[in-house]
């Protein structure tokens, strides 16, 4: 019965530590996004027929 609940906490660790990786990649692949749309946002503003 020890192993079964050990099983269930190691379990439970890696869905925290998944989800834990997830939300870091998402948050860094956001913040490259939004530098990207900068530069291109930049970028059109510097070439527009004024």
């Amino acid at each position: 019965m020890a192993t079964l609940a050990k099983q269930n906490v190691d379990r439970q660790e890696r869905a925290l530590w998944l989800t834990e990786a997830l939300l870091e990649f998402t948050t860094i692949a956001g913040l490259f996004a939004l530098l990207f749309a900068l530069f291109v946002l930049c970028g059109a503003v510097q070439e527009a027929p004024f």
